[in-house]
């Protein structure tokens, strides 16, 4: 995937949740039945080198800096916050504590349900997303909450792609400090190329305490035959809606790039038959044999390059409404997993989610590099 084409699916992503965070939030309340597994791994897991599952912390000490909506330093809740998290804290002060790094935390809802499944534990959240609207809607939520205490939960404002697209350095651009634990649900799948996935679960590794857990999961929606029609059919729509037109790119000479597997001529020339019968549906014009008007562009279609697994998916029917998501297969996630190998080792990898209980690939690694 070519810069340009980053940079189409980085605007998308932000238009469409920035857009849609209201409804988006609405439809996605219901746990993931692959948490339940990764709570149990949790649980079993020693995470101190003294052998005891979870580390003692009071109950409303925190360890790195909190922000508000904004991203900026804050050291104080709202008064309306303030008066019900503390309630909360004045029963778990004893509770032993777990510090959760979460990368893309969108509404907070693995926030909400890895408090209701750990009651026992004081568990305070570093969480990072780019779309205020979600997490605001997330803490809202959290304020009536009967598990979830928002006076524990610190939010950072940060668009992750943007990040990577000008080569910085997410160590250096995160504030929370070392957790105990650390996911990214529901986010691998929107980061493009390899090598910036790989990039991202680095970056998650860095932020774990050694012997700490890392877990992500790996959406594989093409493993559903209904869910693969769709998304096949939408991205024709979004081709032709955006005026995008699709390109082979060559192999990239870079480190993954003998492992990610490209849009081959057949994959390309299947893109641009769905994309010419969308047109032609809708009207519209899409002569290949015309001119370039630049190098960039084909009859005033945009090129765009795609990698295998790559597309742009619509939602709930809404007009425009344009996503770029990611179908990860088995080979991208050996590879990713391996590529960590000197930092994090393989705890337990399995598949769950969908009704037919593979829609996702989770991995969870233990931190063994030392800090």
């Amino acid at each position: 995937m070519d810069d340009k084409t980053v940079e189409i699916a980085r605007r998308l992503n932000n238009d469409f949740y920035r857009r849609n965070a209201a409804a988006f939030s609405a439809s996605r309340k219901t746990p993931w039945l692959g948490w339940e597994r990764c709570v149990r791994i949790v649980k079993d897991a020693k995470l101190d080198a003294s052998g005891t599952s979870f580390r003692n912390l009071q109950a409303g000490s925190c360890s790195g800096p909190q922000h508000n909506l904004s991203g900026e330093l804050c050291h104080e809740l709202p008064a309306d916050l303030r008066h019900r998290s503390q309630h909360k804290a004045s029963h778990s002060k004893a509770r032993r504590g777990l510090s959760v790094f979460d990368l893309g935390c969108g509404n907070l809802r693995f926030e909400q349900f890895l408090s209701g499944a750990l009651p026992e534990i004081a568990l305070t959240f570093y969480a990072v997303d780019n779309c205020e609207e979600l997490v605001d809607g997330g803490l809202a939520q959290a304020v009536g909450a009967p598990d979830l205490d928002a006076a524990r939960v610190h939010y950072q404002q940060l668009d992750i792609m943007e990040c990577l697209c000008q080569d910085a350095r997410l160590s250096e651009l995160l504030t929370a400090p070392l957790c105990d634990l650390s996911v990214a649900f529901g986010f691998m799948h929107h980061i493009p190329r390899q090598a910036y996935r790989k990039q991202v679960l680095t970056s998650l590794i860095d932020q774990t305490r050694t012997g700490g857990l890392v877990v992500v999961s790996f959406w594989q929606f093409l493993n559903n035959a209904l869910l693969a029609k769709k998304a096949q059919q939408a991205h024709a729509r979004a081709m032709k809606d955006l005026h995008l037109f699709p390109v082979h790119e060559p192999a990239r000479n870079d480190e993954a790039a003998d492992l990610v597997v490209h849009r081959g001529e057949r994959d390309a020339a299947a893109d641009l038959a769905a994309y010419k019968g969308t047109a032609r549906e809708g009207g519209g014009t899409t002569n290949s044999g015309e001119a370039a008007d630049d190098d960039s562009k084909i009859n005033n279609n945009i090129k765009v390059t795609w990698e295998a697994g790559d597309y742009l998916l619509g939602w709930d029917n809404i007009p425009g409404a344009y996503r770029y998501c990611h179908s990860f297969s088995q080979v991208e996630i050996d590879w990713l997993s391996s590529s960590v190998a000197k930092k994090a080792s393989v705890v337990a990898r399995f598949k769950a989610d969908g009704r037919s209980g593979d829609l996702n690939t989770y991995l969870i690694l233990r931190v063994n590099r030392e800090t």
